[in-house]
């Protein structure tokens, strides 16, 4: 067991973490109205992390009065991973949601999350209606192109007609989105 707590990046008066993605709070005073001084006394203690509904561990910090949420991952990369690349995305290396071993954790873009995902683990690549946050169908890209290659309809009046973008009518018709269909 790995003891090494480092303070964590904005929450330093209040939270620390450690390599095993353990999460505690710091003794401390918080504000408390009831209380003669405004104040009341918090002993610090480890926290408990929950699995959000994709199965990411997630631990609650309340920082300045608020609570809020935090990956135990992306604490973990962020604390203890070398990341000289500015990479954005933290990707668990054996697909395991919940295994935060530092070894399973590595910085990524969004693509390289991507392609692990259909490379290495064997995930569909989710491309037009398959994608979970598609609103057209292939029957309405083919229309959206006839419509505004022979309707004379304009890239906004087609956004508004099918409640997407301008610009995803134009990604539509310029093939940058839907280019398989």
């Amino acid at each position: 067991m790995n003891d090494d707590w480092v303070r964590i990046k904005g929450a330093e008066k209040t939270h620390m973490i450690n390599k095993n993605g353990d999460v505690k709070s710091l003794d401390r005073y918080i504000e408390h109205l009831t209380s003669p001084t405004g104040k009341a006394w918090r002993k610090g203690r480890v926290l408990k992390s929950h699995p959000d509904k994709d199965g990411y561990l997630k631990v609650s910090l309340f920082i300045n009065g608020k609570i809020k949420r935090f990956f135990v991952h992306r604490l973990l990369a962020i604390h203890f991973i070398p990341n000289p690349e500015n990479k954005l995305q933290v990707n668990h290396i054996n697909g395991i949601k919940d295994d935060n071993r530092l070894e399973n954790l590595e910085w990524v873009t969004a693509s390289e999350n991507i392609q692990h995902s259909i490379r290495e683990l064997n995930r569909p690549s989710l491309k037009g209606e398959k994608h979970n946050m598609v609103k057209l169908t292939k029957e309405h890209v083919k229309n959206i192109r006839l419509l505004y290659a022979f309707d004379g309809l304009t890239q906004k009046q087609l956004g508004k007609y099918y409640g997407v973008t301008q610009s995803m009518i134009g990604n539509i018709v310029n093939r940058k989105r839907w280019a398989h269909i």
